[in-house]
Order: C-alpha cells, then sequence, then structure tokens
C-alpha cells in the first residue's frame, strides 16, 4: 500500500454510536381540591403501588387548613415510605415502614397518616394512602416522587380509612442539634442539653437566668 493510500485510510471519519438509556420515573402533581370544607376529616389521597423488595417513595404535601392565609395554617408535610424484603414484616406488623416530617406552623395539617395494604401479609402490592387534616384545606397541591415501576392512582376525597400503618409526625437528627442559631444545642455523644452554651456538662445547663412560673 501506497503511503498516500494509509494516511486516506487512517484519516477516515469513524462513526461512533452512542446509546443512551433511560427509564421513566414517576413525579405525579395532584390537587387537594377542597376535599376538607367546615370541619377537620380524614382524606384518601390516592393508592400507590410499590413493590415489596426495598423498594422507597416520597409524597410531599404542600398547603396546610383555613383560608385566611396565616402563617399558623401553612405548612409542609413529607412523608417517606420503604417496603420489606416481601418475606418478612416490619414496624407494627407490616411489611412497610414510614416516616413523615412537617415544616411550618399548622400542626392539623396532614398531622397523621395511615398506610393500608391491598392483602394482609408480606407481600401487597399497594397501599392506600390516608391523612387526617383540618378544615378547609383549600387548594394545595401534592407531589409523589419514586423510580420506575411504581405507579401512583390520584383519590383526594374524604374517606374513613380501615385498619393499618400510622404514620406519625416526627422530626429526630442523629447527630448533635443546634437550634435558632445555637440557642438550643442537644449533644448525641452524651445526651446533654445546653442552653445558650455549646458546652453542656450536665443533662441540662443553663447559661443564664432561669426563670419558673408554677
Amino acid at each position: 500500500m501506497k503511503l498516500t493510500h494509509f494516511l486516506r485510510a487512517v484519516s477516515a471519519p469513524i462513526l461512533l454510536l452512542f446509546v443512551k438509556t433511560s427509564h421513566a420515573q414517576l413525579d405525579y402533581i395532584g390537587h387537594f381540591n377542597n376535599a376538607t370544607m367546615g370541619g377537620s376529616a380524614w382524606v384518601k389521597a390516592g393508592t400507590l403501588a410499590i413493590p415489596q423488595a426495598g423498594f422507597s417513595a416520597t409524597i410531599t404535601f404542600y398547603g396546610g387548613s383555613g383560608f385566611n392565609a396565616q402563617t399558623a395554617q401553612n405548612a409542609q408535610v413529607e412523608l417517606n415510605i420503604r417496603t420489606s424484603n416481601g418475606g418478612s414484616l416490619a414496624d407494627g406488623a407490616y411489611p412497610v415502614s414510614a416516616v413523615a416530617t412537617i415544616l411550618g406552623e399548622n400542626t392539623g395539617f396532614a398531622n397523621i397518616i395511615r398506610l393500608v395494604p391491598n392483602v394482609a401479609g408480606v407481600s401487597p402490592a399497594s397501599y392506600d394512602v390516608y391523612f387526617s387534616t383540618g378544615s378547609y384545606i383549600g387548594v394545595g397541591y401534592y407531589r409523589v416522587t419514586s423510580v420506575s415501576g411504581i405507579t401512583w392512582t390520584h383519590a383526594m376525597v374524604q374517606a374513613t380509612p380501615p385498619a393499618g400503618y400510622n404514620v406519625r409526625l416526627e422530626f429526630r437528627t442523629q447527630t448533635d442539634t443546634w437550634l435558632a442559631r445555637n440557642a438550643l444545642f442537644a449533644s448525641a455523644a452524651t445526651g446533654n442539653v445546653g442552653i445558650g452554651t455549646l458546652t453542656p456538662d450536665e443533662k441540662l445547663t443553663v447559661n443564664g437566668v432561669v426563670r419558673a412560673k408554677k
């Protein structure tokens, strides 16, 4: 082969084919549509179809109760759900565990959440999601997110739930906790709490004057 032919051969354009794979994910946004009016009630948000194999999903409720736009009527509640291994029961004799946290001042908004499996035992395929909430829920919205293979069916109607897994609101930290710019400090290592100090040497250490009223 002549040198010129060789150079033409090696300098020819090379076509590289990149195949991009994607996995559809669950990302559903729905609304409350005034599910409660003049009184507090249980509401069925919808049905989450999720396998028993350590799958997780998150449902976040944005809104509150009341129509006066007060800070005490506004809140955000996040619910994290995780299924079991398909062969054992977890918290409360259900094959699922869940935690929920709240932001804001409206403690009556979605303050109890209940998951009801479609069948008893270790291998339900779906859970109805209910929450107890205050009056005049308004037109807030919620979002359901997870990976592919999990689906959500919207309901958002008043309905009294059967027995199920109760998810209470909580806020928990596993490490040292600082609140309000160090006004309150809790040590994960010792369990000591300090008010006005970051070095509590007793179960409760206060740097300042303590006033109590009976």
